[in-house]
């Protein structure tokens, strides 16, 4: 009897002694890298990518630590980044832009790396395929060879007198020249002629705007990179001073007061690449997560926005490929639509759509939405 209580003493004592030392032990504090080619944020304020990380139970300070780096524009500088970065035990680099994952590719081969926003991935030599991605990249993608067509076709439907058309890119990114190549051949199916407008740093917006608007171009297309992104205030406001109907890649440039955007939503991209992240913690090789492509979606400006004012009275929204109201609206790429408005709280197509069920169209209605179109001035 002696011995089973000596015996039940000194288990409670090894139990007790093995629940406080594993209380003890310090838990593990993941270090995550941000390299990106964009700029740095307010630092009062938490950023997108430490508010989605705090959803999945990952808090900055207790169980996370984050090194971020931004080049602000200066691909130049992005090397330089990456290598510092890499002073620190990291667990996964988050690379956001090409240039923004080859410098961190370069930097190291095995640390894993998600990357965002860095064009196709498979095109400019970053993965051997999005199935079987390889090495230690993986991420998100868009269906970048689809998109680059899509947003010229809903450009020249909204615009059908459309003959020129100015694409302005950073030439100094290699994932967004072969976005330029590519929109050079959808245009040439939409009988639409490119002009090339190239940038490679900040000062060069005003110059190559300038030399832009000697050429008359109908509308822009501007290819989003973190140089055009970090200075698309600039962009919007140059576009809006000369009058000039512009296409953008996604909804900030439509927040900031450009006129439509269409592609997939960075919310969402950042919320799946955070499920990358999150896998990869967990101990998940980044070669066995395929690197996903999302779909799209139209950001747009409403009628109060962008129509004459003796127009108003008569337009209450416009809207492309959506619902009457409603800022923003998923479009499936592989979906037809055309221009859809409200009129005397109808709404109405330019032309049949297989999509959103419409009115007939009304003759007057017609006429006040051309007078909206022929407001831009399209050549």
């Amino acid at each position: 009897m002696k011995r089973s209580i000596v015996f039940c003493l000194a288990m409670t004592v090894f139990i007790a002694t093995v629940s406080v030392a594993e209380a003890q032990q310090p838990k593990k504090v993941f270090r995550i890298g941000l390299l990106s080619g964009g700029g740095s944020p307010p630092p009062s304020a938490p950023t997108p990518l430490e508010q989605g990380l705090r959803k999945l139970g990952y808090v900055e300070g207790q169980n996370i630590t984050i090194e971020a780096r931004y080049s602000n524009g200066q691909i130049g500088r992005l090397s330089e980044l990456a290598a510092d970065l890499l002073r620190h035990p990291l667990d996964v680099i988050v690379a956001q832009s090409y240039p923004a994952a080859l410098a961190a590719k370069q930097a190291t081969a095995t640390i894993p790396i998600v990357i965002t926003g860095a064009g196709d991935p498979v095109a400019t030599g970053l993965v051997a395929s999005f199935a079987r991605p390889g090495g230690n990249i993986t991420g998100v993608s868009a269906f970048e060879e689809e998109l680059s067509g899509k947003r010229l076709e809903l450009l020249k439907e909204a615009f059908p007198k459309l003959a020129r058309v100015a694409l302005l890119w950073n030439a100094a990114d290699f994932g967004m020249t072969l976005k330029y190549r590519e929109l050079e051949r959808a245009a040439q199916a939409l009988r639409v002629t490119v002009q090339a407008s190239a940038v490679r740093e900040p000062k060069d917006f005003e110059s190559v705007f300038s030399e832009m608007l000697r050429k008359r171009p109908g509308a822009l297309f501007v290819i989003t990179d973190p140089l055009t992104q970090h200075n698309r205030k600039r962009v919007v406001e140059l576009a809006a001073k000369h009058r000039l109907p512009t296409m953008y890649e996604n909804a900030p440039y439509v927040d900031d007061g450009g006129l439509m955007a269409y592609g997939p939503s960075q919310a969402e991209n950042l919320e799946r690449a955070l499920h990358h992240i999150d896998k990869i913690l967990r101990g998940t090789s980044p070669n066995d997560l395929p690197i996903e492509q999302m779909l799209a979606q139209f950001y747009e400006r409403s009628a109060q926005e962008i129509a004459p004012e003796d127009l108003l009275s008569q337009v209450e929204v416009i809207t492309v490929a959506g619902l009457p109201g409603i800022k923003t609206s998923i479009l499936p790429t592989n979906t037809e639509f055309s221009i859809l408005f409200l009129y005397n709280q109808r709404v109405y197509t330019l032309a049949p759509v297989h999509g959103p069920s419409t009115n007939a169209v009304d003759p007057q209605a017609l006429e006040v939405f051309y007078q909206i179109v022929d407001s831009f001035k399209v050549n």
